[in-house]
């Protein structure tokens, strides 16, 4: 094993980790609901963002943000949002508001984030 990052216990129960996004030198992924950069060398926890992810939802970089859905459905009208995370500090650059869905998928490549919704697909700027 190379490193392993540590979950941490949220009301008395460990937290779960999303789906992981690599860059040359960070590992990308949500502890529960908290964005988080690691070093890929050892594991170190390098920020943690305010708490703008669903764990299931990959964190992708692109540009200079990392991208990620978010939703709550116990918001008064159900809220989806995406967000663009600034990769040097982790502080949400930027917001685009999703219509309802029956679900949303996100994407990123060549200086482009892709969104689909249901049968339709937004292409955001990169930052």
């Amino acid at each position: 094993m190379i490193w392993k990052a540590k979950n941490t216990e949220w009301d008395d129960k460990p937290s779960w980790w999303g789906p992981p996004s690599v860059t040359e030198d960070s590992v990308y992924s949500s502890e529960d609901d908290t964005p988080t950069r690691l070093d890929k060398r050892n594991g170190e926890e390098l920020w943690i963002s305010p708490d703008v992810a669903t764990n299931a939802s990959p964190l992708l970089p692109e540009g200079t943000g990392v991208w990620v859905i978010y939703s709550d459905s116990n918001a008064p009208s159900p809220l989806v949002e995406a967000h663009a995370i600034r990769q040097s500090d982790g502080q949400d650059m930027w917001t685009y508001s999703l219509p309802s869905a029956e679900y949303h998928r996100l994407s990123a490549y060549a200086n482009r984030v892709f969104l689909m919704n249901d049968s339709s697909l937004t292409v955001l700027p990169v930052f």
